[in-house]
């Protein structure tokens, strides 16, 4: 009768512990190749698009003024403010009403106060996309009207117009954290703002969007931003002296001596510090502009020069 041998290790267990490590590292991996491809290929979300209204846009601007309320850094209600705009355009263009996908990039404070630039991107062909840009903040000392709760809602409003159209190319609907507080870190938001936009078209800056103008006006220290056909023919443009204020504070020229190719779309002139800016706009002035802001979009985004 055989003895049994004791203390050798079975050379199928030996086998089976090398293998199992290397199985579990490359089923592992394997996995998340498989799980990014997937992600990759997520379709764009389904929007909701929302015509042009009056009414409808009389009552947006009504939750930015009241329910909003002040939007700057100066005070505790004028931070709180900023958090709950920023909140507010991230909802109504989201996946869950307006469809878009919501990209945030922190802003230059930390904690709390970090106040997110907020992009939402129409998708379109391989042209530079052109990007709409609207801050939401205000003066401290004004009412936070023209400048710049009529131009948000605007943008807001003819991203949620055009949400199911393919233009030829992208169309990134940008809001701004700092645009019109003097005491605001607005220097390292355009840093922020910089990395993040690395190549576009030209930039629409649009604010003051309350007036009642025959046309949109339009107005650069960039010649060449302004240079194309849709902005000759509809919009009234404008020198840039309309812009060039005595220290050169406006958002546009701010974004124009940061690089970009800057071009004020707006029904007025740009507001100055002390101007008060707590006129009401007319609800059919507001919706007029912001259809016309909305017919130059897919004109510039249609891909001709």
């Amino acid at each position: 009768m055989s003895e049994k041998k004791e203390g050798k290790p079975n050379r199928k267990v030996v086998l089976a512990l090398m293998i199992l490590p290397v199985w579990l590292f490359g089923s592992t991996l394997v996995g998340l190749w498989i799980w990014t491809q997937r992600h990759d290929e997520i379709p764009e979300p389904e929007k909701f698009v929302t015509e042009i209204g009056s009414e409808a846009l009389a009552k947006e601007l009504s939750k930015v003024l009241e329910r909003v309320g002040p939007r700057h850094t100066q005070s505790e209600v004028g931070r709180t403010g900023l958090r709950r705009m920023a909140a507010y355009i991230e909802g109504t263009l989201g996946p869950d009403n307006a469809g878009y996908r919501i990209e945030r990039v922190l802003g230059p404070v930390e904690g709390e106060d970090a106040w997110p630039i907020i992009l939402a991107t129409l998708p379109g062909g391989d042209e530079d996309p052109l990007w709409v840009v609207a801050a939401y903040d205000q003066e401290p000392s004004g009412g936070g009207i023209e400048a710049n709760a009529t131009g948000v809602v605007s943008v807001m409003a003819a991203a949620q117009a055009l949400g199911r159209e393919t233009p030829d190319r992208p169309v990134v609907f940008a809001f701004l954290p700092h645009g019109y507080d003097p005491d605001s870190p607005w220097q390292p938001m355009l840093e922020l703002l910089k990395r993040r936009a690395d190549a576009m078209d030209r930039l629409l800056v649009v604010e003051g969007m309350g007036g009642a103008t025959p046309k949109l006006l339009a107005s650069s220290r960039s010649v060449e931003a302004l240079r194309h056909s849709a902005i000759d023919q509809q919009t009234e443009v404008l020198g840039g002296e309309a812009i060039c204020l005595v220290d050169d504070t406006d958002l546009s020229s701010v974004l124009f001596e940061a690089g970009f190719p800057a071009v004020r779309i707006s029904t007025r002139p740009v507001a100055r510090a002390g101007d008060g800016d707590r006129k009401m706009p007319l609800p059919g002035d507001h919706a007029l502009s912001t259809q016309r802001l909305a017919d130059l979009i897919r004109s510039l985004a249609g891909g001709e020069g």
